[in-house]
């Protein structure tokens, strides 16, 4: 599978030159430990696409200024409806488990791992969208980052690059 990582970076005053946003080989080494199995760089009209592509899928709640965005309150609530129901439904699965489920008697334990795998996903998916914080050397799941993004605050987007997993 295929998913895509954007640099943002928050505090910056001036615009970074194109020619130091971050390529793959920026990615700190443990990203492709742990998740991706490769790290490609994109070509800049794919990278524009893209960035449009995620702006637009926050409607009215981001603005964007050439690479500068900025989101409202109401961002952070893009897509996490969905995601919601379905960490609320696992975790009242996982809070209805006997303790015989629990150590592996009663319900099988692949039917365990993945709701307990549901639930930590559907909070923070680590195989889907990343940030990288250029600025800090850390890759970051979008939807955590979201949850940390302050609203009204001006982020710089810079490179876009593809990892398979």
């Amino acid at each position: 599978m295929h998913c895509k990582i954007i640099e943002i970076v928050a505090g910056l005053e001036k615009p970074m030159r194109k020619g130091k946003w971050a390529r793959s080989e920026d990615l700190p080494e443990s990203f492709t430990v742990e998740i991706a199995d490769y790290t490609d760089d994109l070509d800049d009209e794919y990278i524009e696409r893209l960035k449009d592509s995620f702006v637009e899928s926050f409607g009215e709640h981001c603005v964007r200024n050439r690479n500068w965005i900025t989101f409202d309150e109401k961002a952070k609530k893009v897509d996490a409806e969905r995601r919601y129901k379905e960490f609320i439904e696992a975790a009242k699965t996982l809070s209805e488990l006997s303790f015989d489920d629990f150590c592996g008697i009663g319900k099988s334990r692949q039917d365990v791992e993945e709701t307990v795998w549901k639930l930590t996903d559907r909070f923070e998916d680590k195989f889907g969208l990343y940030v990288y914080v250029s600025d800090e050397d850390k890759m970051v799941p979008f939807d955590a980052w979201l949850r940390r993004m302050k609203p009204g605050e001006r982020y710089f987007m810079g490179g876009v690059m593809d990892y398979h997993w």
